[in-house]
């Protein structure tokens, strides 16, 4: 067809296929998602929950669901400001069936 434009949405993948490490940008993402929480003035407790649930936040596992909620309720503690941002963060580096149970 004459004077069409088709337009297409890369996504790069997140983690290796060979050997399932994050690729650096997956791994930045993470961490960025960390020092958000941090500067939310989470409480000790609820940091080292999030860093438990993590793993199966930022992949598909049978935990996914579970964790989702978990870290929901975790972010619900953080104030309006900050509490957008890590939303924000973590919608891209979240598994669909987290972004999907947490509502984003």
């Amino acid at each position: 067809m004459e004077n069409v434009v088709y337009v297409y949405t890369l996504h790069p993948p997140k983690y290796c296929i060979e050997c399932g490490a994050a690729y650096p940008w997956q791994s930045s993402s993470i961490e960025n998602f960390k020092e958000v929480l941090l500067e939310g003035g989470l409480k000790a407790q609820d940091i080292q929950d999030v860093e438990k649930v993590l793993p199966d936040i930022v992949r598909e596992t049978p935990k996914t669901e579970g964790a989702s909620l978990k870290l929901k309720r975790i972010l619900e503690k953080l104030g309006k400001e900050v509490y957008s941002i890590a939303i924000k963060v973590v919608s891209g580096i979240a598994s669909e069936t987290a972004k999907e149970t947490i509502g984003i």
